[in-house]
């Protein structure tokens, strides 16, 4: 997964790009972001869509979609707008542009690692601290982050996506301490209700998936 292109008149020091906004609310253009959504989602024929880590035959890998976030006045829950395939061609932009402009995004939304020792003195990373905190495992820079906050810059990780504005992190060590964080994903997803994402755990190399795991 590459690091972040930016695409017209989104930059560093812009907060999403008028171009592509939607414009929901008069004076408020809303940002695009990604959104993780589990495989079996249900979604229009032209939903712009990828799978999340495509180099596998693992079920439940999720999908990477496209949305804008329309704020709901006293309920920190926004409805979903859904980004199409004619949105796309009404802006005469690609997919893939959008899908860059959204992770640019996405990336610049405040989150943070918080570390809690769990079974067996396994220490995980853990940023459940926005709605869209899966969604930065799209963010190369905030992964290589969690590896710092763990105390092991630059090691491999094992890293899942359970639930809506949940993120989890452990350094991959091909130890027992891996099924700790495949176990945490695993509960997490099942006790997730309404809002589960994926399982799956990801390994992750400089801050971009791998692989997916099926660990025991």
């Amino acid at each position: 997964m590459p690091d972040f292109v930016f695409a017209p008149l989104c930059t560093p020091g812009s907060p999403y790009s008028a171009e592509y906004a939607a414009a929901v609310t008069p004076g408020q253009p809303l940002p695009l972001f990604p959104m993780l959504m589990p495989e079996d989602w249900e979604h229009a024929p032209t939903q712009i869509k990828r799978t999340l880590y495509a180099g596998t035959k693992l079920r439940l890998i999720p999908d990477v979609a496209l949305v804008y976030l329309v704020p709901t006045p006293g309920n920190n829950m926004p409805n979903i707008a859904w980004v199409r395939s004619e949105r796309a061609q009404g802006l005469g932009v690609t997919p893939e542009e959008l899908e860059r402009v959204a992770y640019a995004n996405v990336a610049r939304r405040p989150a943070s690692w918080s570390v809690l020792e769990v079974a067996s003195g396994a220490r995980v990373a853990m940023c459940n601290d926005d709605y869209l905190a899966a969604e930065r495992i799209l963010d190369p820079a905030f992964l290589r982050a969690a590896a710092d906050r763990l105390g092991a810059p630059g090691a491999k990780l094992l890293v899942g996506v359970p639930t809506r504005g949940t993120l989890i992190a452990s350094v991959y060590t091909g130890s027992q301490h891996d099924g700790v964080l495949a176990q945490l994903v695993e509960v997490m997803y099942e006790e997730a209700r309404n809002k589960p994402i994926s399982p799956v755990p990801f390994w992750v190399e400089n801050g971009r998936i791998a692989a997916a795991l099926e660990l025991e």
